[in-house]
């Protein structure tokens, strides 16, 4: 078990049932992005369930008319031992078509806040207007929260349009191996409860003024995707 799901009891008196149930209501809801156009597809990659993620990449890119790009994290490996940035491009152009044109990277991005900030740097050099973020279900939800805190720290008015696929199993066991140092066996329901835990510890973080931490709340979140845009 991760250190965060092995915390993950004592947050529980921090979560409102019925605000999170609202929350992931809104933000497991699938997009139409045929009549939603997006600048690009900013992708949280994973080792785990690579190629069903990356069919769903290039999925929502190729429903997404105008959309000018997929952006990945630069780096090397993923996850500890497992494909990264080189596999992912390799994956989309041979694949699924997609012109190298149209595949970009960042700098290297050790975790998702950092990516946040890759991505969003990017958006506001390109003037990117809506994009969609792309990941795995059990870390859509932090995923999101983390891009739309760092957009407000900005004050930059992108569009968010959270993205994720289905059918997967929640109780095999995985082996996570993050790059931030954090290994050992769980099955994915249990990283969705650490994902969850995660939520909570960042964003306590965050307001106890550490500036290496920024996480919108799931209140935020609900407004934002309900129509009421960045605070």
């Amino acid at each position: 078990m991760d250190n965060a799901c092995s915390k993950s009891k004592n947050y529980i008196k921090s979560i409102d049932p019925n605000e999170w149930t609202r929350f992931a209501r809104l933000v497991f809801k699938e997009v139409d992005f045929v009549h939603h156009p997006i600048d690009a597809v900013f992708v949280h990659a994973w080792g785990d369930l690579r190629y069903q993620l990356i069919q769903h990449v290039a999925k929502v890119f190729r429903l997404a008319h105008g959309a000018r790009c997929i952006v990945l994290n630069g780096l090397p490996e993923y996850e500890t031992g497992l494909a990264g940035y080189q596999f992912w491009k390799r994956a989309f152009m041979t694949q699924y078509l997609i012109p190298e044109t149209h595949i970009r990277a960042t700098r290297f991005a050790r975790h998702t806040h950092e990516e946040a900030l890759e991505f969003i740097d990017i958006a506001r050099k390109e003037g990117f207007r809506s994009v969609a973020i792309v990941t795995l279900p059990f870390h859509l939800p932090r995923a999101f929260l983390t891009s739309l805190a760092v957009c407000a720290q900005y004050n930059y008015p992108l569009q968010l349009l959270p993205s994720t696929f289905w059918g997967i199993n929640w109780h095999e066991e995985v082996i996570h191996r993050s790059i931030a140092g954090e290994m050992g066996p769980t099955s994915r329901l249990g990283r969705f409860a650490s994902e969850c835990a995660r939520i909570i510890e960042y964003r306590r973080r965050m307001e106890a003024g550490d500036s290496a931490y920024a996480i919108a709340t799931v209140a935020e979140g609900i407004k934002y995707l309900e129509g009421g845009g960045l605070k």
